[in-house]
């Protein structure tokens, strides 16, 4: 009978999330679950701060357009809504930009 040597099977080479494996999580919601984590874990950070650029500039414009709108027309409400669109807008630019820049774990 021949025998495995540790470390030398298929897919030895990835590293797995807690709680999936044989022992831990079972069936196909787990089994999802796992695929999510190893998916964040291996690198899907930069699809996050991709959504935060976007989202980011989307709520900068439409902040600016409504601020526009409300300063030709008047009502403050909507001057007031375009304010904080713009503010939640450039926070998540902000965020953006401070996760690029500040040093991972890794490099500390």
């Amino acid at each position: 009978m021949l025998r495995r040597r540790p470390g030398r099977g298929v897919g030895s080479g990835s590293a797995r999330p807690a709680g999936c494996g044989r022992k831990g999580l079972q069936g196909p919601a787990a089994a999802a679950e796992c695929r999510r984590q190893g998916a964040i874990e291996n690198g899907d950070g930069a699809m996050i701060l991709m959504i935060k650029k976007v989202g980011g500039l989307a709520l900068v414009l439409l902040g600016g357009l409504l601020v526009a709108h409300g300063a030709l027309v008047g009502p403050v409400w909507e001057i007031l809504v375009g304010l904080l669109l713009v503010l939640a807008g450039m926070t998540l630019l902000a965020m953006k930009v401070a996760h690029r820049n500040w040093p991972s774990q890794a490099e500390l």
